[in-house]
């Protein structure tokens, strides 16, 4: 699987202060988008170069978080550019998030997470094999789906958000 996106390093204010993140709707995009971020600092390692799953227990959040030194090597290094300056950006801080019951977790099956993620209707959750690894409480850190044509064989993807992580159990909110 492809992880779609492309940025220029330490381009910040600059002609090339921008990257690309295409939206799979594979529950990957904020990952992209984070990795390609970190392409934007002088140093260009504050970003993890791997997304993997299954995620290990009490970690299922981080993947979509920087670490307090990322976040320290950001401010330092945006702290010499003057285009990101509160005078030079929009009043706006906070896009919207979708509504309760419209999040992807909420409305989409984990079959239908797994039909998207290889975009193919003959996938489904492997429902047999989560519980061996550890149950339906382990979805959050990565869910197993059937790959296409190869009969019996499952990979784990990470859910969409919201997703439900086992029963009467609330999906994680990443971010």
């Amino acid at each position: 699987m492809l992880f779609p996106g492309i940025a220029f390093g330490s381009a910040v204010c600059g002609s090339s202060s921008v990257s690309i993140s295409e939206n799979t709707f594979q529950a990957t995009l904020g990952g992209i988008a984070a990795h390609e971020l970190g392409h934007s600092d002088s140093d260009q390692y504050v970003m993890s170069t791997i997304l993997s799953t299954p995620v290990q227990p009490g970690n299922e959040g981080n993947p979509w978080k920087f670490s307090p030194c990322s976040i320290s090597k950001f401010k330092d290094y945006l702290s010499g550019q003057t285009c990101t300056l509160p005078s030079r950006t929009s009043a706006i801080d906070v896009l919207p998030a979708p509504q309760a019951g419209q999040r992807a977790g909420e409305v989409l099956s984990l079959d239908e997470q797994c039909q998207r993620l290889f975009e193919d209707s003959s996938s489904f959750f492997c429902t047999t094999l989560q519980r061996q690894q550890g149950g339906l409480s382990t979805v959050c850190g990565g869910m197993y789906c059937a790959i296409p044509g190869r009969n019996g064989v499952c990979q784990t993807s990470l859910p969409q958000e919201f997703s439900p992580c086992g029963t009467d159990q609330v999906g994680l909110k990443r971010g």
